[in-house]
């Protein structure tokens, strides 16, 4: 299982227990820029670095955290976006995607607004 993996694994354990903060250990580069998405759609409130570690503190809406799950897309299946997939899921409001594009790391709606295709990294259920 990759580092990205377990820590997707480990925040959606977090949302599973209804714990409202984690930590994820041993971060890289592909978690930090998981967690800042995930500032950045306001479905966290903030993470912190520490030396061995990474602590996320989950944003709540009426008690309840807003952000349900993630799934990881492995980067070796067939997780690339067409264009009618990505009009179908733009209308679902429950759920963003992470999409890896010419462009680097972008929301679906992002990548379609650009013009823009890509492979699927995550799947943001809120």
């Amino acid at each position: 299982m990759s580092k990205i993996a377990k820590s997707v694994s480990i925040i959606n354990t977090m949302l599973t227990n209804k714990s409202n903060r984690a930590s994820i250990l041993l971060s890289n580069s592909e978690t930090i820029e998981l967690l800042n998405t995930l500032v950045d759609l306001n479905v966290i409130e903030y993470y912190f670095i520490t030396k061995f570690s990474v602590s996320v503190k989950l944003k709540y809406k009426d008690f309840e955290p807003i952000l349900k799950s993630i799934k990881c897309f492995s980067r070796y299946s067939n997780s690339n976006i067409t264009l009618s997939f990505a009009k179908k899921e733009l209308n679902n409001k429950k759920s963003i995607y992470i999409v890896q594009t010419s462009l680097g790391i972008l929301t679906l709606d992002k990548a379609v607004y650009n013009n823009v295709g890509g492979m699927i990294l995550y799947k943001i259920t809120i």
